[in-house]
């Protein structure tokens, strides 16, 4: 005798979703992608001292009067830097110009006080006043000028500019 069975179509249909269902796990899985970059960089020498402010002093005959400032440096250069100081254009005859930096962490000053950058008869220019700097980058270092007039000075007012270069 031969049997014929009829299969109801919603039957089977649960039957492929319970099957189905067995095969899959709770968490969904991602497909993991993994992708090299190179990425370039070049890093370029820095250096420089920058005068953030510094009040002009008053100057008469004789006076010692003192300007105070601060100042900022950064280098990422591998040889020590030193900073120096000079005088540009005419110096005027009669005046003497003292200046003094603090130094960096790890440099040192050049002398144990402000350093004469301009003489009475107008020498002295250039000069490092901090030397040993390695890389570093500090703000708020003090900078002062102090000025002497001696008689013989011209009259009238003097405009002196100074330069901070950052050397090796």
């Amino acid at each position: 005798m031969t049997r014929i069975y009829f299969l109801d179509s919603n039957l089977l249909l649960g039957c492929g979703i319970l099957l189905c269902l067995g095969n899959v796990s709770p968490v969904a899985q991602a497909q993991q992608t993994e992708r090299a970059h190179t990425v370039r960089a070049a890093v370029a020498p820095v250096s420089g001292v920058s005068i953030s402010s510094l009040p002009s002093p008053s100057v008469g005959p004789g006076s010692g009067d003192t300007g105070t400032g601060t100042y900022s440096v950064v280098t990422n250069r591998p040889a020590p830097q030193s900073i120096v100081v000079s005088v540009e254009g005419g110096p005027p005859e009669g005046m003497a110009l003292f200046v003094a930096l603090e130094p960096p962490d790890g440099a040192q000053r050049a002398g144990d006080g402000p350093l004469k950058i301009l003489s009475r008869e107008g020498e002295e220019t250039p000069r490092a006043l901090v030397t040993g700097i390695d890389q570093v980058s500090e703000t708020g270092l003090e900078v002062s000028v102090r000025t002497e007039v001696g008689v013989e000075a011209m009259l009238g007012a003097t405009n002196l500019r100074l330069s901070f270069e950052l050397v090796e």
